[in-house]
């Protein structure tokens, strides 16, 4: 990583400029203005624009950074942290940054090449993905990169923000998504265009792959990806399996079998309980799933009594459950049998470490 050599993408520059200039811009949706930290504001107003001009400085810092290196070709130096993890010494301008730098590198012209078939099926995978479709198959991605094309097309909207403002609620990283709609606009016109734009694609490297893996448990092996005996080209078909969702089924099936009607009616959103699953393969404890839930939830105290609300959105009718100490402790001791004594793979290495803790 360290020998790479990369430069920034000057017509990005040019355009992001232009956008930072614009008061009404769609791009940075205000954050392109300064507020002004008024004596009268009340501190949650001013929490409120500290956040906002801090965000405001940052991407200044980017664009005006980018715009001394714009005709430079340089190196972005990394460092290997105690858990191995690789970072950038460069604090604003990296490849582990945010949208907006993200769309301002370019590799090299030293790595300048026509693309292939599997490069360009990837820059569309990427567009899909920034546009908001991370969750369909490959082919699928592919499909829908090629239909938002034809789209801009079709509306002669060579910008993209025609596109970008019709659909806002979807693109989550705008700048990358009209980096790379660029340069695969650019390649249709010309086939024979030389590419070096680098794309993200996050590489999964979870606890549960690790412990799938160990273990060799077929099951556990299919729901984190590990595993499948399909042929590739069926596997480009499928949608990657998420195991999060399906440890979430096995705590539903789990609560619908509780004599507590409370529990039958909780439905416990993806988003709510991921981080909990998410740790099971740092041996999280009962205490602890029940700490990371109260983060997710609101309670209050009647005399010695916490009370504990599960809010509408995880409840099956649309209803606050309301949980007392005890009915919450049972609640989460059902969510950490499940997590660590009923999938198989989880239990057996479990039990195998308790084996050799005795």
């Amino acid at each position: 990583l360290n020998g790479i050599k990369f430069r920034i993408n000057k017509k990005m520059l040019n355009f992001i400029i232009y956008e930072w200039g614009n008061l009404n811009s769609i791009m940075f949706q205000g954050l392109n203005v300064k507020k002004e930290i008024k004596p009268e504001d009340t501190q949650a107003e001013k929490e409120i624009k500290f956040s906002h001009n801090s965000k405001y400085q940052l991407y200044l810092n980017i664009i005006n950074l980018a715009n001394v290196y714009k005709n430079i070709e340089f190196y972005l130096p990394t460092f290997v942290d105690f858990r191995g993890r690789i970072y950038s010494l460069s604090h604003y301008i990296n490849f582990q940054g945010g949208d907006l730098i993200r769309s301002l590198l370019l590799f090299s012209t030293d790595y300048l090449e026509e693309i292939n078939n599997v490069g360009l099926e990837c820059l569309k995978i990427y567009l899909s993905n920034l546009g908001g479709f991370s969750k369909l198959s490959w082919n699928g991605k592919i499909k829908k990169g090629e239909e938002i094309l034809n789209k801009i097309y079709t509306n002669n909207d060579f910008s993209g923000l025609i596109y970008l403002s019709e659909n806002l609620e979807l693109i989550s990283e705008p700048f990358q998504f009209i980096s790379i709609l660029q340069t695969l606009l650019n390649h249709k016109k010309n086939p024979k265009l030389k590419i070096s734009i680098p794309i993200l694609f996050d590489a999964t490297c979870s606890g549960i792959q690790h412990i799938a893996a160990l273990t060799l448990e077929k099951e556990l092996a299919e729901q984190v990806n590990l595993y499948t005996d399909k042929e590739l080209e069926d596997i480009k078909n499928d949608l990657p399996q998420d195991f999060y969702t399906y440890a979430l089924n096995k705590i539903l099936d789990k609560l619908k079998l509780s004599n507590n009607l409370k529990f039958k009616n909780i439905k416990l959103r993806r988003s709510t309980i991921k981080r909990t699953i998410m740790t099971i393969a740092y041996n999280i404890t009962l205490t602890g799933i029940g700490e990371q839930l109260l983060e997710k939830f609101q309670s209050y105290w009647i005399l010695k009594d916490r009370i504990i609300i599960i809010p509408a959105e995880d409840t099956a009718d649309g209803n606050q459950i309301f949980l007392n100490n005890k009915e919450f402790g049972e609640f989460t001791t059902i969510i950490y049998t499940v997590l660590i004594k009923e999938l198989p793979a989880l239990k057996s290495l479990s039990d195998y470490f308790n084996k050799w803790l005795k």
